[in-house]
């Protein structure tokens, strides 16, 4: 059984990157408008906390393996020879001939399976790459927003 907790986390990071960039473009609307209607630049401050806290949700939906089998790539056990091809078992020293036909059709089969999963990898290392730099970007707005009172003279 799920936590709350977890379901929540996995909830809030299946949202389309999109979405994510435009909840956080309201979100720095919003608190841009407090800090100028306050002037006070902790409400940008606590904008950079939000941001966050959303490229961490982010990066744990990324990086937390959902499907094991999906994140390998995939295996071919076939070998050519002088006489044509032979299957080796993970399990068997020795291997199965196989016909060119059919030798032919699983690598082919392979091919397809391996660009699948050269796609998958570069989609999952651009949505780790962008949970990065949210996080990154939302901890330099929440360390450094508050001088900008002193530079404000608020």
């Amino acid at each position: 059984m799920k936590s709350k907790v977890l379901v929540a986390m996995s909830r809030a990071s299946s949202i389309s990157i999109t979405r994510k960039l435009l909840l956080s473009f309201i979100l720095l609307m919003v608190h841009l408008y407090l800090s100028w209607s306050y002037k006070d630049f902790v409400w940008l401050s606590a904008y950079g906390g939000l941001i966050t806290v959303l490229g961490v949700i982010m990066l744990f939906n990324f990086t937390f393996p959902h499907d094991l089998e999906k994140d390998f790539p995939p295996k071919l056990n076939i070998e050519k020879t002088k006489n044509g091809y032979i299957e080796h078992n993970d399990n068997s020293p020795f291997g199965w001939e196989l016909t060119n036909n059919y030798a032919e059709k699983m690598i082919e089969k392979y091919n397809e399976e391996l660009e699948a999963y050269k796609l998958r990898f570069l989609n999952k290392r651009d949505r780790i790459l962008s949970s990065f730099i949210f996080t990154i970007i939302g901890t330099l707005i929440w360390a450094y927003a508050g001088f900008l009172n002193i530079l404000f003279g608020w």
